[in-house]
């Protein structure tokens, strides 16, 4: 109901992590003017272990998976690479990638774990942003205190959107 009754937003929707949770969002938001569904994974070797029992190359296989099939309901799709700035060296780019030939139009990379300088930020902001077609955003944390910097350095970067909250 709230969906369709915003008109000059775009409504977001996690897909979950499963084909079926795919049809079950869109069905929340396909009365919304400016729907996209946001494919959320993790993407370092501890969190996907952790939550999904699954190594990189079965994690690439999921987000393809996931991606395609929400593609397939939307035109706007996201992938949210979490705990991004944790992640192997090369995987996010593999990740984006990906999510890109699968029809993601956006990436977010998520500071999950509130861990990452700046100098990390601006490598993989465009280390991301040099190998794909996509709108690359971060999700900053202040957990270190340095969350209004880590804005600036991103937008210096390249980034094409901050995701920030007060919270």
């Amino acid at each position: 109901t709230i969906s369709s009754l915003v008109k000059d937003t775009t409504v977001k929707i996690s897909v979950g992590d499963s084909e079926e949770s795919v049809e079950k969002a869109f069905n929340c938001i396909k009365g919304a003017v400016k729907p996209c569904l946001q494919v959320i994974m993790p993407t370092s070797t501890t969190l996907m272990e952790y939550f999904y029992h699954l190594k990189a190359s079965a994690m690439l296989d999921k987000i393809a998976l996931l991606v395609r099939k929400a593609k397939s309901y939307c035109e706007s799709v996201e992938f949210v690479a979490v705990d991004a700035f944790r992640a192997e060296d090369g995987f996010i780019k593999s990740c984006a990638k990906v999510a890109v030939e699968n029809g993601a139009t956006a990436i977010t990379l998520a500071d999950t774990e509130g861990a990452a300088l700046r100098e990390q930020y601006e490598n993989l902001i465009k280390e991301v942003k040099e190998s794909v077609d996509a709108l690359v955003f971060v999700e900053p944390s202040n957990k270190l205190s340095l969350g209004v910097s880590l804005v600036i350095d991103s937008i210096k970067a390249g980034a094409d959107g901050i995701k920030t909250s007060s919270i």
